[in-house]
């Protein structure tokens, strides 16, 4: 792992991570307004068939990951690691010169 500091590097690196958080960001505020207005199980046709919202919940992570663990210890956890994970990736993205981590 080589270290990249110079400024000018991490500005034009910081493009896709502000993409990334916009996008996290959308996909929340829509999660967030299905919670408020849709009754669960509900359908709803945005755009006809082509597009339908459809309120329904998993109270583990994807593909039911974690659905045995037990609740009170299931939230923290699913809250605690993505953000660990995701400042791990954050850090080796912005410090290192690895071919996968160019924009």
């Amino acid at each position: 792992m080589i270290l990249n500091t110079k400024k000018r590097d991490i500005k034009s690196r910081l493009v896709p991570l502000i993409l990334s958080a916009g996008i996290i960001l959308a996909d929340q505020a829509a999660k967030i307004i299905v919670i408020r207005t849709i009754p669960k199980g509900r359908i709803v046709s945005v755009i006809g068939d082509f597009f339908r919202l459809i309120h329904v919940q998993n109270p583990a992570i994807a593909f039911s990951i974690g659905r045995g663990i037990e609740a009170g210890a299931r939230r923290p956890l699913f809250m605690l690691l993505p953000l660990v994970v995701i400042a791990l990736l954050f850090l080796y993205y912005l410090f290192t010169r690895d071919p996968l981590t160019t924009f």
